[in-house]
């Protein structure tokens, strides 16, 4: 069976519901009550619906463990778990950011600076838990087990990036307009 704590992380990752996704209501309803906001409805619909992917992505890797019973662990696994739960973070806090996105704009840089390393660090931890697969030391259903285990939370890290970069596109035009 896959470790616990693998299983835990990516709970705690779905419980955290869309990453973000109050803050995208929040925002949302930021731009109801004023129409002049810099957020307009297209920049609403590409952050929900990445953010909708991401949570897919996330459900898919909880059922892939708990449907495929792996009967082995990979510790490299637990790693990329830990990066997607600190994305998540990560996307939470620069949503809330944008609401005042004229005095936030560097920590939102420095959000989308940090989301860019860490999907580097994901995509090298990919690379590596699937040579360890590749090894041998595994059977051939576990290989398959994990390949898609590991190709689920590697899209949702995919997707917090192209999350990231829509807030970036966000952000340097509401400070352009404004100044």
């Amino acid at each position: 069976m896959i470790t616990e704590a693998i299983h835990r992380a990516i709970c705690r990752v779905l419980l955290s519901q869309h990453p973000g996704s109050g803050e995208v209501r929040a925002l949302r309803d930021c731009r109801a009550a004023t129409p002049e906001a810099f957020l307009d409805h297209r920049d609403l619909y590409r952050l929900s619906s990445n953010l909708s992917s991401v949570l897919d992505e996330i459900k898919a890797a909880a059922d892939c463990i708990d449907l495929f019973r792996v009967p082995e662990s990979i510790t490299q696994m637990m790693g990329m778990v830990e990066m997607l739960a600190r994305a998540t973070e990560l996307t939470s806090q620069a949503a809330r950011d944008l609401r005042n996105v004229n005095t936030r704009i560097d920590s939102i840089h420095e959000y989308v600076t940090n989301m860019e390393a860490l999907k580097d660090a994901a995509d090298r931890q990919h690379r590596q838990t699937r040579a360890t697969l590749y090894e041998g030391d595994f059977n051939v259903m576990a290989v398959l087990r994990y390949r898609d285990i590991l190709k689920s939370i590697e899209g949702a890290i995919d997707r917090l990036e192209v999350f990231a970069k829509t807030i970036d596109r966000i952000a340097i035009r509401s400070v352009s307009e404004v100044s």
